[in-house]
């Protein structure tokens, strides 16, 4: 069944109304704290963000948008929101979503690192995050300040391996 899934980078110029209306109801399905609509068009419109999709039989499963310009980390590739329908869980969208943008970032020679919030309660994305290599870190500046999330940092390269390697596995493991 992975193997059915594509993931696409869209620009914010190719974005269509039905196109927009799929990434909306990923994230009102897969996420109870999810974005607004309208915060969801600033940041699939705004034209500095690096958007993917994970589109499986013509729809829209799973989301992840990039700010290659955040304040974060005081300048990081900040991964802004990463979104899976619910019944496509744990069947390896996310880390397709995850190792696209590393693959988009890795391949335009990005030296930063990348860098994401994740909610404190939200066990299963924590113990993703920290399999992939990335490693909670402290606030570096107001921005980060938010005691209801972590701030998660790793390099594009090392989660790239990471994940990479444990594709290798599960083939591995399913000869």
């Amino acid at each position: 069944m992975q193997d059915e899934f594509e993931i696409y980078k869209v620009d914010s110029d190719h974005i269509d109304d039905g196109l927009f209306d799929q990434i909306v109801k990923v994230e009102s399905d897969g996420n109870e704290d999810g974005y607004s609509v309208e915060t969801l068009k600033d940041i699939w419109m705004e034209s500095k963000n690096d958007n993917f999709v994970c589109i499986i039989h013509g729809n829209v499963i799973g989301h992840i948008s990039f700010n290659p310009f955040s304040k974060r980390r005081n300048g990081s590739v900040y991964c802004i929101n990463l979104v899976v329908s619910p019944n496509y869980r744990r069947k390896g969208v996310a880390l397709k979503l995850i190792k696209a943008g590393c693959e988009y970032y890795l391949n335009r020679k990005c030296t930063l690192p990348i860098s994401l919030s994740v909610d404190k309660d939200n066990f299963p994305a924590i113990m993703l995050y920290q399999k992939i290599g990335f490693e909670i870190k402290e606030p570096m500046n107001d921005i980060e300040i938010d005691d209801t999330q972590y701030i998660m940092e790793s390099s594009f390269n090392c989660v790239y391996q990471i994940i990479c390697q444990s594709e290798k596995k599960r083939i591995k493991d399913n000869l």
